[in-house]
């Protein structure tokens, strides 16, 4: 597709150093750049950081940042940044600092940001540096799956829940290798995280070895009861793990287990199967031989106790009967003929 020029816009232009483009294009963020670009088309007016910070949608501690830069590269000169009216400006600049004090604090509610949302979104996307990055990151990673309804989501995130953009980036990443990059997992995901308060990129990474992890013994599980259907919860899945890799059996072993459940208890019981486990484990069984020897074991000693000798009383069934018959007749001793 090609491009030009719409010379319509061209009746009112302002200059940029060459220098801008030249040295500081691929330096610059983009809050750095607007500030520049705002003050170039406002030369000619009295500006202060409160006229810039209300233009922009800019946090003022960010647009006298941006400004320090510009003065440090010799592309504006000196620091006094108060032009025109100082008392005016003092004033703007207060209130535009009061607004974002009110904003950060409402940021700390969770709320529910939807596409009707659509004023705040375009001003947080604009105004703020790692949210059009999210954003962008979202379109690229999620290919066609993305959708308007995912931007409030990731909003949401960064200014609701407080996780960083680099860990949003990794929820994103996560979502896809899962096969699950919808919004509804996306969020449930999200919003689980900040609440295990994984915030850096590090914390994400044990995370994600550790959901890895689970997914692979969820697998295996599924193998050995011939099914995809059970729903795990988390505590399930931690008991599972231990079977495989805390006490180190096979699938196999797990099987059997599972089997002798069905056998006694007709139902799959996933605390009667840990039980199981665990005495196996206290027997030292940890393979099919040595739960054949230990079953046969059993079998003997079952035996030997049943060989035992008792001592019972015996009785003569024919005295019995006599012995009943003379209680009904009132006139027979036990053993009379």
């Amino acid at each position: 597709m090609d491009y030009d020029l719409n010379m319509g816009q061209w009746n009112s232009i302002f200059a940029i150093p060459k220098a801008v483009v030249d040295r500081h294009l691929k330096m610059v963020g983009s809050t750095q750049l607007k500030v520049l670009l705002w003050i170039l088309r406002h030369s000619d007016e009295n500006f202060s950081v409160g006229n810039i910070s209300k233009s922009l949608f800019i946090h003022p501690a960010d647009v006298k940042d941006a400004l320090q830069y510009w003065v440090e590269s010799e592309i504006l000169v000196g620091g006094n940044l108060e032009i025109g009216n100082k008392e005016k400006n003092d004033f703007e600049e207060k209130k535009e600092e009061k607004k974002y004090e009110k904003f950060e604090k409402k940021s700390k509610e969770v709320r529910v940001l939807t596409e009707t949302d659509g004023e705040y979104i375009a001003n947080r996307i604009n105004g703020c540096e790692d949210i059009s990055l999210i954003i962008k990151e979202a379109e690229i990673i999620l290919g066609d799956k993305f959708s308007r309804g995912i931007i409030p989501v990731l909003i949401s995130f960064y200014d609701d829940y407080g996780l960083p953009a680099d860990v949003i980036v990794m929820i994103l990443q996560y979502a896809v290798r899962a096969g699950k990059n919808n919004v509804r997992y996306i969020k449930a995901v999200g919003v689980s995280w900040a609440e295990e308060g994984i915030d850096t990129i590090e914390k994400a990474e044990k995370k994600i070895k550790s959901l890895d992890n689970m997914n692979v013994i969820k697998e295996k599980f599924e193998k050995v009861i011939d099914s995809e259907n059970y729903k795990f919860s988390s505590s399930d899945l931690k008991t599972i793990d231990k079977w495989f890799n805390n006490w180190n059996y096979s699938e196999d072993m797990v099987r059997e287990a599972y089997d002798r459940c069905l056998r006694i208890k007709g139902k799959f019981i996933l605390k009667y199967m840990d039980g199981t486990l665990k005495n196996w484990k206290n027997e030292g069984i940890y393979n099919a031989e040595q739960l054949k020897i230990g079953n046969q074991r059993v079998r003997n000693n079952n035996c030997s106790d049943s060989g035992k000798s008792t001592s019972y009383a015996s009785y003569n069934i024919e005295d019995y009967r006599n012995y009943c018959k003379s209680i009904l007749l009132g006139d027979k001793k036990l053993g009379e003929k």
